[in-house]
């Protein structure tokens, strides 16, 4: 049987499933609905101008996963055609959200479009944390991951201050991952793990003359 933090041998915030019902996944046992009523959820950041805010919240959410948390992802200011939804959606345990509007480049779009994808991201966070609440009549989740909501609140397409209320009100199990750049001192003051990424080197910044770049990346 997988259990989460194990006694003290795991890694927090996967706190101990005693108790939980096992439930048959192939030839794995998976401890399904193992939170405990002293079990804390904490708040996450993965932020910086560095590769890998998105990985490393991708990486948590398959590690609850694999310990038996139900997990909800909703990603802003994105896109369904990218490489970790196509994976996630195959995880049992994971659920993401779709995000099926493109309203391009931020600094690009007219006051309309920018009207638009505020009310649209908006949605979208407010979906997301019902969803995770259990408040739409489902089963609760015990992780949720907002990619790229610190980006969204900065452009103003998420309230930020009902952000930080929600995170403030939130119950006390559910863990919560926020990712992008530059995130405000009202969200920093909401988190219990704040992890920058910092870009010592990206091929965006060198320029490749001899080299001819594909149009389109697979990363």
């Amino acid at each position: 049987v997988l259990c989460g933090y194990d006694k003290g041998q795991g890694e927090a915030p996967y706190l101990s499933c005693e108790g939980a019902v096992p439930q048959e996944t192939g030839e794995i046992k998976v401890c399904r609905g193992g939170r405990g009523m002293n079990e804390t959820g904490l708040v996450q950041i993965y932020c910086g101008d560095g590769k890998g805010k998105t990985t490393a919240a991708i990486g948590a959410a398959v590690r609850a996963a694999g310990r038996g948390y139900r997990v909800l992802v909703a990603r802003l200011l994105k896109t369904d055609d990218s490489g970790e939804v196509n994976g996630l959606v195959h995880i049992p345990g994971i659920t993401v959200l779709p995000c099926d509007r493109n309203f391009g480049f931020s600094w690009n779009m007219t006051q309309s479009q920018r009207k638009a994808a505020a009310l649209y991201y908006e949605h979208c966070f407010l979906t997301a944390w019902n969803m995770a609440l259990g408040a739409d009549g489902g089963e609760p989740y015990d992780m949720l991951v907002l990619d790229e909501a610190i980006g969204a609140c900065n452009l103003g397409f998420v309230d930020e201050a009902g952000l930080v209320k929600a995170l403030k009100e939130k119950p006390a199990a559910l863990e919560v991952i926020l990712t992008g750049r530059c995130p405000s001192e009202a969200l920093r003051d909401q988190a219990d793990y704040i992890t920058e990424m910092v870009m010592r080197r990206h091929p965006y910044a060198v320029s490749y003359t001899h080299l001819t770049l594909p149009t389109t990346s697979r990363v």
